[in-house]
């Protein structure tokens, strides 16, 4: 917890240390869209797809999409890890991303609060001599309240900070900050869909941007195999 706080403290300190030159940045608007479907495996043991279309220039312009597949244990109800790789097709390149995650969840009662450390490497497809493979270390901090009610359970409202930690064979630098708030709406007990509004700032960058993005995602939980198998055994008894 001692971890945490420190790390949320510091991510706002930069923000509100970095408000001064936010005015010399170049601003921009852009819209990321995305379906994400979740597969159980086996107990503790699940798979991902995220697919996702990211728009920039006023959300006039192609970014980038990407397709994105994970695996997921959960060794503890307070501890999980992930590996995943996603490959992104951009108008001027391609990258490939390798990816590890080690999350800690906390939750009390109606608040849930997960730390997040990411390292991931990305290996760019292009001509372009100066683009290095990079290695980033990525801490994020995740807050959410989940309120009751018939109606209002439905709902759980967040806060995300991250930091961006990035090494290019001997050189390393702070490269990124995001922020984000937002919410998400339980459609059904499979659906989930999740909005929010994303800020992000570039350090240290020739003609860093600044990024104020529409986040808006799908995710969908898959039947269970076992479950649905059990389902169709009980419907094939009642019909005999």
């Amino acid at each position: 917890m001692k971890l945490i706080a420190i790390f949320w403290g510091s991510a706002l300190l930069l923000f509100f240390s970095s408000s001064d030159l936010s005015a010399q940045n170049r601003r921009d608007f852009g819209i990321w869209a995305g379906l994400k479907l979740n597969q159980k495996i086996v107990k503790n043991f699940s798979t991902s797809f995220r697919g996702q279309v990211r728009l920039r220039g006023n959300a006039a312009y192609f970014r980038n999409t990407f397709a994105n597949i994970g695996l997921n244990y959960k060794f503890h109800k307070m501890f999980t890890l992930s590996a995943g790789y996603r490959y992104t097709i951009r108008p001027e390149r391609n990258n490939h991303r390798v990816y590890g995650d080690a999350k800690f969840n906390l939750r009390q009662k109606k608040i849930r609060t997960t730390f997040k450390l990411r390292l991931r490497a990305q290996y760019v497809t292009s001509n372009d001599q100066t683009e290095l493979p990079s290695t980033v270390l990525r801490p994020r901090l995740y807050i959410g309240y989940n309120p009751k009610g018939k109606i209002a359970k439905r709902f759980n409202f967040y806060v995300t900070g991250e930091i961006f930690y990035e090494f290019i064979q001997s050189y390393s630098s702070l490269s990124k900050y995001r922020f984000s708030g937002g919410v998400t709406y339980d459609m059904s007990d499979d659906i989930t869909v999740n909005l929010r509004y994303v800020y992000q700032d570039e350090l240290g960058a020739v003609a860093p941007v600044q990024d104020n993005i529409l986040y808006i995602a799908l995710s969908v939980d898959l039947p269970d195999p076992k479950k649905k198998k059990k389902k169709d055994k009980d419907k094939k008894k009642e019909v005999d």
